[in-house]
């Protein structure tokens, strides 16, 4: 049985399955923007649209672990991950890296503004989510040093 806190778990693993409906949903079968995907699935989005769709299954979940567990290491790993996800992010999501993902282009049809809207809420939410717990996890270990 896993111990710590169990709050960033949950979050991440349904904020990631969120997450990835919504990516694909802008996507709308090839005829969207894969932009959601490259943003949400950084860094693996750098490899293709089937890493950043698996990215975004795996990695918000592996954060919400390592976020939720007792030890500082851990908690450390889900910080470095999430920095890492930024820089990855702002890379792909401004066309920096070059990838084809960045199609900035499509979003002006359809749904896609609403779900990107909604997209982008979810991942604040589960930004939020997830540094709160780690904040309160670091306040926690300092009032029992």
């Amino acid at each position: 049985m896993m111990r710590g806190d169990s709050r960033p778990r949950v979050l991440s693993v349904v904020g990631g399955i969120v997450l990835t409906l919504l990516a694909l949903g802008a996507a709308g079968a090839g005829h969207g923007t894969y932009l959601p995907i490259a943003v949400f699935g950084a860094p693996f989005s750098l490899l293709s649209v089937t890493g950043g769709i698996l990215g975004t299954l795996v990695m918000w979940p592996a954060i919400g672990i390592m976020a939720g567990f007792p030890a500082r290491g851990a908690r450390r790993c889900a910080m470095w991950a999430l920095l890492v996800h930024y820089a990855a992010a702002v890379a792909v999501g401004s066309g920096l890296t070059g990838s084809p993902l960045a199609d900035r282009g499509y979003t002006a049809g359809g749904n896609a503004w609403g779900i990107l809207s909604v997209g982008l809420f979810v991942y604040v939410l589960v930004q939020v989510g997830l540094w709160s717990c780690l904040r309160e996890a670091s306040h926690r270990d300092r009032a029992a040093a």
